[in-house]
């Protein structure tokens, strides 16, 4: 299982979408979505 393969289970599993994670984690909802579809890989930093 990917990165953003884990991220998405465990947000949807929180019964968070996409926006409501981008916000409390600082990012944009458009790169959670990228991250969830594998087109980036985020830094160690970024998933702390």
């Amino acid at each position: 299982m990917s990165i953003g393969q884990r991220i998405k289970k465990k947000r949807t599993e929180l019964g968070l979408r996409g926006i409501e994670l981008a916000e409390k984690s600082g990012l944009s909802p458009g790169f959670i979505s990228q991250i969830e579809r594998n087109l980036v890989n985020p830094s160690v930093s970024t998933l702390k």
